[in-house]
């Protein structure tokens, strides 16, 4: 009686499973799809350099892709005759709230009222630090820029190094790293192992449960040590001013600044010194966050101490208008 029990069971054990592994699958294939993102683009945490171009008919469709967070954005392949093309890189404070919000949006639109045909790319992702901005920097020199705005930060190195160590482990195919290649699977382990999982266990402990891994001493620092992450985000900026520089592509500037506390009064980091020895020596273009925040309580200018506000944007963009006509030898209105 028993044995023809099970006898009854087995056909419903399978069935049940088959159903489950098929809804898996189809969970699978909407997140590859509605997350556009490709899986093996996934692992490389934001350092392959292709993640989010598109090109197709002759058109460049720029969008969220695995680690890029990137506004919608098309644009054709070949820079039309008398447009200037003009790239932002940064991370998501120079990204914004939406591409039009963004200071980009507000440059284009001032670009249109001058009477100067140009394309603004906003090519700013989340958390992206130097090594990451110079991937997007070298991706966009494939595509002949006019000008590159560039959005010096020191604060993000940390989020670079954590990535690049997440890449390195997840570049092996040993069959334990299999569900955390798969694009619903893998984000869910990821978030939890993040949110979770990591939050919970101690530092120290955290170290040695992984003392092959890449740089532990470094990826455990605390990601406002300015004096640690500093020269490593400059030896970064250098190696882009020179590709800029060896392209011939005018490079722009703009040095972050964050309120205080919850106080008007800013702070740059230490990086306008660096950034001004370096545009002395190296002959490009600079502004300073702290400086064009300076009119008036700059505290309406952000809405966390760190991202700006739509005036923030506002002000930011007004003030990449002068400087970008200048580079490009333009005037607004003729």
């Amino acid at each position: 009686m028993v044995a023809l029990e099970h006898t009854e069971l087995a056909p419903r054990v399978l069935r049940a499973a088959v159903l489950t592994l098929l809804a898996l699958i189809a969970l699978e294939l909407v997140a590859f799809y509605g997350y556009r993102q490709n899986p093996l683009e996934r692992m490389q945490f934001g350092y392959a350099k292709d993640a989010g171009f598109k090109e197709e008919d002759g058109r460049l469709f720029i969008r969220r892709s695995s680690s890029r967070a990137l506004w919608d954005q098309r644009y054709p392949i070949a820079k039309p005759v008398g447009t200037a093309r003009i790239m932002l890189v940064g991370d998501s404070i120079l990204r914004g709230g939406s591409y039009e919000d963004s200071a980009a949006g507000r440059l284009r639109r001032d670009l249109e009222k001058c009477g100067v045909p140009a394309e603004v790319w906003n090519l700013s992702s989340p958390g992206y630090g130097s090594q990451r901005k110079h991937l997007m920097v070298e991706k966009a020199l494939e595509y002949r820029p006019d000008l590159v705005v560039y959005q010096a930060n020191v604060t993000t190195e940390y989020e670079d190094s954590r990535e690049r160590e997440r890449r390195d482990r997840h570049a092996s195919w040993h069959p334990g790293f299999w569900p955390e290649k798969l694009p619903l699977i893998g984000r869910i382990a990821l978030s939890k192992n993040e949110q979770v999982f990591w939050k919970w266990l101690d530092r120290e402990v955290r170290a040695g449960l992984d003392p092959a891994g890449a740089d532990l001493e470094q990826a455990l620092r605390s990601k406002s040590d300015i004096d640690y992450w500093m020269p490593r985000m400059l030896a970064n900026f250098d190696a882009t001013v020179a590709a800029l520089k060896a392209a011939r592509v005018p490079l722009l500037v703009l040095a972050r600044a964050s309120l205080v506390d919850d106080t008007a009064e800013m702070t740059d980091f230490g990086l306008e010194a660096e950034i001004a020895e370096r545009a002395q020596r190296e002959g490009f273009a600079w502004l300073s966050t702290r400086k064009i925040f300076s009119q008036g309580d700059a505290r309406k200018y952000f809405f966390d101490g760190t991202h700006w506000t739509h005036a923030g944007h506002e002000l930011v963009g007004a003030a990449l208008l002068q400087q970008s006509l200048a580079l490009l030898g333009k005037r607004c209105g003729g």
